[in-house]
C-alpha cells in the first residue's frame, strides 16, 4: 500500500488463492500487525468453490476445519480474525464485478455470481460486527463494459474474450484511493492516529 506508506507482509499478500487459503495464511499474522484487510472472493466465485447458505452454526470450536462452502470458509476466517485480534482494526473489501468468458450469463458452475460471493462476505463480516466495505457497488469500476476494461483492465484489449479478473495500474490507483480511505477510517475509529 504504497499511498499509505504502509509496510505490507509479503506472504500474505498472494494471488491464486481461495478462501480456504486465506485461513491458513492468517494464522501467520504476527500479533503486533496494526490493521488487517482482506480482499476476496474472486477466485471462489471463478474456480465455482460451492456458496453454500449463511447459518451461524459455523463455529469454529465445534467444527473447526469445515471450510465446504465459502460461507463456512468465511465465517471460519472471520470468526477467527475477530476471536484473535479483538482490539485491532478489521476490514474486508468483496470482489469487484469481473469477466469470465465461460461463465453464461456470470453463474459460474455453482450457478452463481460474484455478486453472490460478495453477499456473503457482506452477511458473515455483518454478523460477526466487522466492517466490509462493498467494491463492487462503490468502487465505480466494473468490467462489464469494454470501456471500462480498455481503460482500466490487465488485459486491456476490451474484447469479450477470456478472463477479466485484475485491474492495471490505473484501475489500482482509483481502487487504492477508495481501499486508504476505507483503512484509515476503520484505524482511527480503534483508536489509531493517521499521520498521512
Amino acid at each position: 500500500m504504497e499511498i499509505l506508506e504502509l509496510e505490507a507482509l509479503p506472504f500474505l499478500l498472494i494471488d491464486g488463492d481461495d478462501i480456504k487459503d486465506f485461513f491458513t495464511r492468517a494464522q501467520q499474522i504476527p500479533d503486533d500487525i496494526d490493521i488487517i484487510t482482506v480482499l476476496g472472493g474472486v477466485n471462489d466465485w471463478n474456480w465455482s468453490v460451492q456458496l453454500g447458505t449463511f447459518t451461524n452454526e459455523y463455529d469454529p470450536v465445534v467444527r473447526p476445519k469445515d471450510q465446504s462452502t465459502f460461507y463456512k470458509g468465511m465465517y471460519r476466517l472471520a470468526y477467527y480474525l475477530k476471536n484473535r485480534f479483538p482490539n485491532k482494526p478489521i476490514l474486508f473489501f468483496t470482489p469487484m464485478y469481473a469477466v469470465q468468458e465461460s461463465f453464461k450469463n456470470d453463474l459460474n458452475g455453482d450457478n452463481k455470481t460474484i455478486f453472490d460471493y460478495g453477499t456473503a462476505m457482506k452477511e458473515v463480516c455483518a454478523y460477526l460486527s466487522i466492517p466490509c466495505f462493498d467494491l463492487a457497488q462503490n468502487a465505480g469500476l466494473s468490467f462489464k463494459f469494454s470501456t471500462y476494461r480498455k481503460n482500466y483492465c490487465l488485459d486491456n484489449s476490451g474484447s469479450d474474450s477470456g478472463s477479466k479478473f485484475h485491474p492495471n495500474a490505473a484501475g489500482s490507483n482509483i481502487i487504492s484511493h477508495i481501499m486508504e480511505r476505507e483503512i484509515i477510517k476503520i484505524y482511527e475509529q480503534f483508536g489509531g492516529k493517521w499521520n498521512g
